[in-house]
């Protein structure tokens, strides 16, 4: 009986272990026919924050990457935006910051194969757990609705 107890308590936790999921988060893959644009997005909503400071006022941030893929040409990435609609029919967008470089900033280049990290930010607050849906604004008639991934 205490050998079986054991057993049991060391599968308990092995399952437990094994069976922890990543966070639900939003991704679209957009390459041209030629491939020479092909890189993915992720929008990751467990990583979002509140922030109330002195200089920069009160926004939110929900962190970003962007992948370009291995035999894509550099990406130049050129202020995209974030579109979020909430449950009850609010939709907003991400904002331009004045950073030239880091996470917040909204013009770059990711090389072939290389990961770039972009901290999204939003004039508004909101529950993460309200969100309908998330597009990608790539030009003003280029909307890409990002699928949602439990």
């Amino acid at each position: 009986m205490k050998k079986f107890f054991s057993l049991s308590l060391i599968l308990f936790f092995a399952l437990t272990i094994f069976s922890v999921a990543s966070p639900p988060f939003y991704y679209s893959k957009i390459e041209t026919p030629d491939k020479t644009v092909s890189f993915v997005i992720g929008f990751y909503p467990s990583k979002y924050s509140w922030h109330e400071t002195m200089a920069a006022g009160k926004y939110s941030t929900v962190l970003g990457a962007i992948i370009n893929g291995k035999n894509a040409r550099e990406l130049i990435w050129d202020d995209y935006k974030i579109y979020i609609m909430l449950k009850d029919g609010t939709l907003f967008n991400s904002y331009t910051t004045v950073a030239k470089s880091g996470p917040y900033a909204c013009k770059y280049k990711v090389a072939p194969g290389e990961t770039h990290y972009q901290t999204f930010t939003f004039k508004k607050k909101f529950n993460i757990n309200n969100i309908a849906a998330v597009w990608l604004k790539l030009t003003d008639s280029n909307y890409i609705k990002l699928l949602y991934k439990k």
